[in-house]
């Protein structure tokens, strides 16, 4: 459950910034969202949790504004299947998303295929949406207890392969 990973992954209090595209404008989640409740649980901050109850578009702008540590793209467009194909995607990002901590340490993170699903859409796979999100904000916390690859910076159909705690909640 998104309780048993949360516990692992306490709290970091990262700033992230949830974005439904690679447009310089993109849409992101308010407070009351599945999205920025599944970064509270798992001890992040939605940094557009004050703007909107809803999905809302936001400028670039704003973004650069809110300086998130974090940045989650959900990329539907294809199955992200390559470092090239990711490094395209963030070599593209608007200069405004470039000049944030996300972008200068590295933590952007791309949702594609069926991993882009897991995050845009509510349902029952809520609780891998959370593991994945712990596994991002709090990598260090999970290495112990995991002895599987280091996170990538990019998700597609195979996001499964990340997935350990699943069978724990059932």
């Amino acid at each position: 459950t998104v309780t048993d990973v949360s516990g692992i992954a306490g709290s970091t209090g990262k700033r992230v910034f949830v974005s439904l595209s690679a447009d310089p404008s993109p849409w992101t989640s308010g407070s009351d969202t599945f999205m920025s409740d599944v970064v509270a649980s798992v001890g992040g901050v939605n940094v557009f949790d004050s703007q909107s109850s809803s999905w809302f578009m936001v400028s670039k702008e704003q973004i650069y504004m809110k300086q998130p540590d974090v940045i989650v793209i959900i990329y539907e467009h294809k199955d992200l299947n390559t470092k090239n194909d990711y490094d395209r995607i963030v070599g593209s990002l608007d200069p405004l998303w470039k000049d944030t901590p996300a972008y200068d340490n590295g933590d952007i993170y791309i949702f594609s295929g069926s991993a882009a699903d897991v995050l845009s859409r509510a349902g029952p796979r809520l609780s891998e949406a959370a593991e994945l999100m712990a596994k991002i904000l709090n990598p260090q916390a999970f290495e112990e207890k995991d002895s599987q690859d280091i996170i990538p910076k990019y998700f597609g159909d195979d996001y499964h392969h990340y997935l350990r705690y699943q069978g724990e909640a059932s």
